[in-house]
């Protein structure tokens, strides 16, 4: 998933939680659902039906769209801990010198 990808899903984490969760949600409108099936095409490569007016169909597509979404968001926190780590580790391995005054 580019950086792109995952900024265009960022707004609508609230209602991919609540898909996933709770099996319902509230619709984010046509707008909304027309950007997230469009991003979540361009990640897999596979064609998503638009009928957002069935209930269990806006629900299947946040569904799938937040499963895509919180495995990025999770590769990228854990990259980001990675980095913390690594860069503790060269603090600490670091020469400190120091001049009296």
């Amino acid at each position: 998933m580019t950086d792109a990808q995952f900024e265009a899903l960022a707004p609508y984490e609230t209602y991919f939680d609540t898909a996933i969760r709770t099996s319902s949600v509230r619709n984010p409108g046509r707008p909304a659902l027309n950007k997230i099936a469009d991003t979540l095409e361009a990640i897999t490569g596979r064609r998503r039906t638009r009928t957002f007016g069935c209930g269990r169909c806006v629900v299947n597509l946040l569904r799938d769209a937040g499963a895509l979404y919180f495995k990025e968001k999770n590769a990228r926190e854990a990259r980001k801990v990675e980095l913390s780590e690594t860069e503790t580790e060269m603090i600490m391995k670091a020469d400190i010198k120091t001049e009296k005054i």
